[in-house]
């Protein structure tokens, strides 16, 4: 599929910063699996059954989230915002929006991503009935008044591609 000219594309660090935690989570849960399952000889075999059937569907699960919730980068350009996941990507078109809500509001495009405190919460509602409302939580401040700019400008007013300027910069 061919993406649309005359896009702006702006990354995510946050899934990168995931995947090896994620990795490393999955390792710490296969050690103490392995210690709870395999500490006492008892019906060793069924132990052993266990203990893979549980790794391999708690892997699975862990990589499942991981897959539907991370956003590797978000493309803005006129009156649409194109939202690339790992699981594929979502075109959202201002006229296809009902209502979007940032709160608390953020300041400023060059809002990075927080990694402690308080981030904002990017909701976006549709005028159809039949689609969910998406939460576009895991992506940087700035990237979400970006989105909301392009997709409200009305109640969100600049210019989502302004660049972003740094205090002191």
């Amino acid at each position: 599929m061919k993406l649309p000219e005359g896009i702006v594309w702006f990354g995510n660090p946050e899934p990168w910063v995931f995947l090896p935690g994620l990795l490393i989570g999955g390792l710490i849960g296969l050690g103490l699996g392995w210690i709870f399952f395999l500490s006492s000889p008892t019906l060793a075999s069924i132990r052993v059954l266990l203990f893979w059937l549980s790794t391999i569907v708690g892997f699975g699960a862990m990589f499942a989230v991981f897959v539907r919730t991370q956003v590797i980068r978000v493309g803005i350009g006129g009156d649409r915002i194109l939202v690339k996941k790992l699981s594929g990507t979502l075109f959202i078109q201002r006229e296809d929006v009902a209502s979007i809500s940032l709160n608390p509001p953020v300041g400023t495009v060059a809002d990075a991503i927080k990694w402690w405190g308080r981030t904002s919460n990017l909701r976006i509602e549709f005028r159809d009935d039949t689609k969910p409302p998406i939460q576009l939580n895991n992506i940087p401040d700035g990237v979400k008044l970006r989105v909301a700019r392009a997709l409200n400008p009305e109640r969100y007013p600049g210019d989502p591609l302004e660049p972003a300027r740094t205090p002191g910069g």
